[in-house]
């Protein structure tokens, strides 16, 4: 199996990681082993899951001034002209 070694991890992540270890009964490599596993997979399981979804459709921008005046216009014509319809 190949080695990683860690080049200036700073005392307190260090002391961390022992004491995590120490919890889960692991030793300090084996607990980092874990961790890094762990992650690992979850980068995988999110590198999945991103490359299945499917980017949303660009939406052209809706004209909220145009499709209101077009509502008020409609309204008005059956208002006033209520036999005119073309149903």
């Amino acid at each position: 199996m190949p080695n990683l070694h860690l080049r200036n991890l700073p005392a307190s992540t260090l002391e961390m990681l022992k004491d995590a270890a120490h919890a889960h009964g692991r030793s300090l490599n084996a607990e980092m082993v874990h961790l890094l596993n762990e992650e690992a997979h979850h980068m995988r399981r999110t590198h999945d899951f991103l490359r299945h979804v499917r980017p949303r459709e660009i939406r052209k921008p809706v004209d909220l001034e145009a499709l209101i005046r077009e509502d008020r216009e409609s309204r008005i014509q059956e208002v006033l002209w209520p036999d005119d319809r073309t149903d």
